[in-house]
């Protein structure tokens, strides 16, 4: 069986998009110049953080403003301390 796993994605302006997982108590956010880039950028988080093959997940995608779209309490969250290309991570427990 394939995992399910809620993609959200929010658009910043013209030339940028967010986007968001909720995995295993885990919040991972990436923005990119393009929707296809987020997804490869979390797909490459998951892998990089939980090891988990992309094959073995698809994802649920969700606009920003959609209700399913709300995130549970309690998750730790990682995210780019920039949009640039170098990579840095936050975690916090909120």
């Amino acid at each position: 069986m394939i995992l399910r796993i809620k993609l959200v994605i929010e658009k910043d302006g013209p030339d940028i998009y967010w986007g968001r997982v909720n995995y295993e108590k885990h919040l991972l956010i990436e923005s990119a110049t393009t929707e296809e880039d987020v997804k490869k950028k979390l797909q490459q988080l998951l892998w990089d953080l939980k090891g988990l093959p992309t094959d073995s997940y698809e994802f649920d995608i969700y606009y920003e403003g959609e209700e399913e779209a709300n995130l549970p309490r309690g998750v730790i969250i990682y995210f780019p301390l920039s949009v640039s290309l170098s990579r840095g991570f936050v975690f916090q427990d909120v």
